[in-house]
Parts: structure tokens; C-alpha cells; sequence
């Protein structure tokens, strides 16, 4: 008998933990192993499960094989603070699609950091330059300083797809980089799971990264956005599910409350709400108006006193299961996609430094996730001069 069909006794809460850490069902582990689900099931059960299915279980669920003879789950730790509030919807452990995209972005930002360094660059002064304001109009009055904008800037953008894009080009400009992805890295097999997360920030003198996860609503990504750029001015690294609750963290709370006062004033929207106007048409029109959710403008008139606990509850409740729409973004192709994933500042970095002959071809790869012609053709699309 070969020595792959003998049966090695594995601890079960381990082959458990491999299964919930994919965030896959037994039934769906079964499909992919092409196998009845009893057999998962006794697995999860006894332990006992030979060698080649031992190996078909690590590829699966991308768990390292080594982890499997463990006798107890290890216990993996994100390499940034968790600032999210845990629900029934984030998943009991992280994900390999999350820690990988968190590693990935922590390599792009220390060879973005070493290459910032070596030109001479001068470190960021808006970095942490916030933590120890108490006030929340102060801090946003520095983001709107750094970033070059007023009050009401967002009502003179066309649309949410506008005003996103508004936002962080002036981020890109004074040396923020912006990274939109629903995969990891550049693979369309890993999808994001946007209940897991929807964005990080990874703070730094040098190289800011802020990740927004492409897979959740388009809507949300504005508010996550200016939340990952108040941990920037606040300095404070760290992952973030906005999910509408209040936050355990003292710093997502006011993070929570630099976005909003952000994107919306309270000053602003006091004075352009309606009151002989029906509260839900106040907050559809204002939304539009201030290129925010329904949700976000709904939360900043509950703190701005326009409107009552029970009110905004109500609306919670019976907005909560509403289908979101996800507009498409403008020029939705192939190298859109793609500016989004690496980032326009990052790959013509990565471009200046192949070119240059300070990177490998083969560094580059990695790091953008693009390989041989797509690359070159990423490359010339940016349209950079050294």
C-alpha cells in the first residue's frame, strides 16, 4: 500500500481551524477535494486522513502543510493593529487572503521607503502631525489644508466616481499611496471578502499606504477612504471594518469622526437641511449632494441633532437588507484596473527604478504582480519620463 493512503492521525480542531480560516464550508471543501462530505466530516471528527489528502486540504484552504500536525490551531496574529469591532460577519480567524495582502502591501511600503531614502526625499510632516489635537474641526481643518481643499469641494464634483478620485489624487500629490483592490495581489481566483475587511492604513514618514478593499460597495469606499487617511494624520497603523456600529477602539471612533466631518461638515449640512423637507428625502438629496452613502449622511445628521436615535434607527433597519448599487467605475478596463491595484505613484516608481536598472525585472513582478509583456505594457501606459 502506498504510503500516501495510509491514514495519519491529525489533531480534528486543527483540520477545523484550516476549514474556517479559508472561509469555506465543509460542503463547499468537499466539492473542491472532489469527495462526499462524510468524508470532511470524519475528518473534523477523528483525525484520521491520509497524506495525499492532507496535501489536497494545505493547497485548498492555503494553509501551510507544517500547520497541519500541529497539535493545537497556532495562532496567527495580523502584523497591524486590529482596530475592528467583532461581529457575527467578520470571521472567527484572518484569512490568508487578508494576511497576504497585508504582507504584500508592507513589502511595497518598505521598498517604497528605502527608495524614498536614497533620492533624499524629506520625511512627511502631516504623519502623526494630528494625534494629540482634541479637536475634531482641527484635524480636519489640517487634512483639508494638506490636501489643498474647502469646505464644500465635493459639491462641485459630477458624481461619487468624481469626488473619490478628487480625494485621492490630492493624497497621491502630497505622498499618500493609494492601493483599491477586491483580490490579492493581482489574482482573480482570491477574491476579498468585504465582511472581513474594508480597508487599512499603514502609516509611515516616508511611504503612507492606505488599502481600500475594491470588493465592497462602491458607496462605502468614500467613507473608508477618508477613515484610513485620518489614521494617517492621527498615526495610527491599523486594519478597519466600518460596519456601522459603534467601534470599540477609542481611535476608530474618532477616526469615524474626522471622516465624517470631512466629508461632511456639520456646519455645511445644518445649514442646507431642509426641515419642511421628509427626512429620508433630506438625507437622498444631501447624499448626492455631499457624494457620500445614505448611511454616512444619515449617521452625521443623527450627531449634527437633526434628527432623533429612533429615526436614524428606523432608517437603519429599513435601509439595512436594501440591494446597494455598485456603479462602475469610469474607464472600468483592464489597465484602470490595474492603476488601481498597484497605484499610479507606486508603478511609476516601480517603473523609474526597472528602467533605471535599480530593480530586477523579477523584483518588479513580485511586487506588482504583473509579469513579462503585461507588465511592459503597464509600464508604457503610465507614460512617465525617468
Amino acid at each position: 500500500m502506498s504510503s500516501r493512503r495510509v491514514l495519519q492521525s491529525l489533531q480534528p480542531q486543527v483540520l477545523i481551524w484550516a476549514r474556517q480560516r479559508a472561509q469555506i464550508s465543509p460542503d463547499f471543501l468537499a466539492k473542491k477535494m472532489k469527495i462526499k462530505i462524510e468524508r470532511i466530516l470524519n475528518w473534523e471528527q477523528t483525525g484520521e486522513i491520509s497524506m495525499a489528502q492532507i496535501d489536497k486540504l494545505a493547497q485548498i484552504t492555503r494553509t501551510p502543510i507544517g500547520y497541519l500536525f500541529l497539535s493545537h490551531p497556532p495562532k496567527e496574529k495580523i502584523p497591524i493593529q486590529d482596530f475592528r469591532t467583532l461581529t457575527k460577519d467578520i470571521p472567527k480567524y484572518p484569512s490568508p487572503d487578508l494576511t497576504d495582502t497585508i504582507q504584500l502591501m508592507l513589502r511595497r511600503q518598505d521598498w517604497m521607503r528605502e527608495e524614498l531614502i536614497e533620492a533624499g526625499v524629506e520625511p512627511l510632516t502631516f504623519v502623526g502631525s494630528c494625534q494629540d489635537m482634541t479637536s475634531i474641526e482641527e484635524v480636519v481643518h489640517s487634512m483639508r489644508r494638506a490636501f489643498s481643499l474647502d469646505e464644500e469641494w465635493a459639491f462641485d464634483q459630477k458624481d461619487w466616481e468624481s469626488a473619490f478620485q478628487c480625494i485621492r489624487q490630492k493624497a497621491e500629490k502630497v505622498g499618500i499611496f493609494i492601493v483599491i483592490n477586491g483580490v490579492v495581489g493581482n489574482n482573480a481566483y482570491r477574491k476579498l471578502n468585504r465582511k472581513e475587511f474594508q480597508g487599512f492604513a499603514l502609516v509611515d514618514q516616508f511611504a503612507p499606504f492606505v488599502f481600500i478593499n475594491g470588493a465592497d460597495f462602491k458607496t462605502a469606499q468614500m467613507f473608508t477612504l477618508a477613515h484610513e487617511l485620518a489614521h494617517i494624520f492621527q498615526g495610527s497603523s491599523g486594519l478597519s471594518q466600518l460596519n456601522n456600529t459603534i467601534h470599540n477602539h477609542h481611535t476608530e471612533q474618532i477616526c469615524d469622526a474626522i471622516a465624517a466631518e470631512f466629508l461632511i461638515p456639520k456646519k455645511n449640512l445644518i445649514s442646507h437641511w431642509d426641515h419642511l423637507m421628509d427626512f429620508g428625502k433630506n438625507i437622498q438629496n444631501l447624499s448626492h449632494r455631499f457624494k457620500v452613502s445614505e448611511f454616512a449622511l444619515a449617521r452625521q445628521a443623527l450627531h449634527s441633532k437633526l434628527i432623533h436615535k429612533d429615526e436614524y434607527h428606523d432608517f437603519y433597519k429599513s435601509h439595512i437588507h436594501v440591494s446597494h448599487r455598485i456603479p462602475k467605475a469610469s474607464g472600468g478596463h483592464f489597465w484602470y484596473t490595474q492603476l488601481n491595484r498597484v497605484g499610479r505613484k507606486f508603478g511609476t516608481a516601480i517603473g523609474r527604478a526597472v528602467l533605471s536598472n535599480r530593480m530586477t525585472y523579477l523584483e518588479a513582478y513580485d511586487l506588482t504582480g504583473l509579469y513579462g509583456k503585461t507588465f511592459q505594457k503597464f509600464i508604457n501606459h503610465l507614460d512617465f519620463k525617468i
